[in-house]
């Protein structure tokens, strides 16, 4: 490594990070285009997808009974109520 020299090791250095850079880049690329197209498909798909679960929902009886909605409605505004009072409590 002289002063009238290549730095050899640099260049190598450079063109492996220069490659690993395009390497990362392209599959970003690739992932972001694939995710982009099957979200697009899943997108012109959903009426068919609606109507199959439409269809499961009422082969498998219906809907949920009544009282189970309601207790779910009941424990997420429980839920909602604690958070309201710990912030609340917090904060003021």
């Amino acid at each position: 490594m002289g002063s009238g020299g290549i730095d050899w090791g640099l260049w190598l250095l450079a063109a492996g990070v220069t490659a690993l850079m395009v390497a990362f880049f392209v599959f970003v690329g690739t992932t972001a285009f694939t995710r982009l197209r099957r979200l697009i498909g899943l997108i012109d798909a959903w009426p068919q997808i609606r109507r199959a679960r439409v269809a499961a929902e009422a082969r498998a009886g219906g809907r949920h009974p009544f009282w189970l909605r309601a207790a779910r409605g009941l424990v997420l505004i429980a839920l909602a109520g604690v958070l309201t009072i710990i912030i609340w409590r917090r904060f003021i």
